[in-house]
């Protein structure tokens, strides 16, 4: 109903026999083994990195490679590709830590001139991969035009009840875990009153049937809907609109930028051929 995706990943069923018989003489070493085993075979599931360092450059790779895989249509969910490189990137850190650093500088210095042009990555992602880019920019350009008074009028009359309910969520939840939950909660009780105060006094102001001032404040709450959506949007929108400009006025920095994404595109596919090769020999050598 909120438009948010739930993945649900199963793992092999625990046998509790060993367990049950082991709680027969010592009950709480009993619960403390199976507690462990627990917690391995869910870690076994998720994506777990502990050293910062590695979270860093693991989240690096994937805003860069996954698109790239997707792209080449690889069928599996992003889920799945974010774990792989986090296993390709554990594996290099051990088997050949030099390799890591020199990834970790190539996509360092990368990352530094993507942020001195005010690039994102998925703009260059879309100049290699699109046959007409220059459309697709137009395109984007004339929504952003488009839709930025639409995007401008809800924002104003909306902007306060949705403020309101984030200050009385961070309020009333007593844990940050429970914030999201609080909000949502209070947006179902704010919202209604501000729609009815809204069109009680455009009733009592107008003097029109009560139907039409309410009609009005429903739109005005379907431009804030727009609004919330134009927003994020928007804000993957900069880099891809900034393109174009580069293109007349920095052209050979770009050309630069784009064969540097290139040779670390190359840099990442050997990198996975490597891993996918000591894996599969790993396999083979396994009793």
């Amino acid at each position: 109903r909120f438009q948010s995706e739930v993945i649900l990943s199963v793992g092999e069923p625990i046998e509790l026999g060993p367990f049950v018989a082991r709680a027969a003489c010592d009950a709480r070493e009993a619960v403390s083994a199976l507690t462990a085993t627990i917690q391995k075979s869910i870690e076994s599931l998720i994506q777990v990195i502990e050293e910062p360092g590695t979270q860093e450059l693991v989240e690096e790779l994937e805003r860069i490679y996954i698109q790239e895989l997707k792209s080449r249509g690889d069928p599996r969910h992003e889920l799945e590709l974010r774990r792989r490189i986090a296993e390709c990137v554990q594996y290099f850190r051990h088997a050949n830590p030099e390799r890591v650093v020199a990834v970790s500088r190539q996509l360092a210095s990368y990352r530094r001139k993507l942020h001195a042009l005010r690039l994102q990555d998925a703009a260059l992602h879309e100049l290699e991969t699109s046959g007409n880019w220059r459309r697709s920019h137009a395109r984007r350009v004339a929504l952003a035009c488009l839709g930025f008074p639409v995007a401008l009028v809800g924002f104003a009359f909306n902007w306060l009840p949705y403020e309101a309910c984030g200050w009385i969520a961070r309020r009333v939840a007593p844990h940050p875990t429970r914030l999201s939950s609080a909000h949502i909660v209070a947006g179902m009780v704010f919202f209604p009153v501000w729609v009815l105060s809204l069109g009680g006094l455009a009733w009592g102001i107008t003097g029109r049937p009560v139907a039409q001032p309410l009609s009005a404040v429903l739109l005005l709450l379907a431009l804030g809907a727009f609004a919330a959506g134009y927003l994020r949007w928007w804000e993957r929108q900069p880099g891809f609109l900034r393109l174009p400009l580069l293109a007349l006025r920095k052209r050979r920095m770009l050309v630069r930028l784009r064969l540097e994404r290139n040779e670390l595109i190359r840099v990442f596919d050997r990198a996975r051929e490597d891993f996918l090769a000591a894996e599969a020999q790993s396999l083979q050598t396994t009793p």
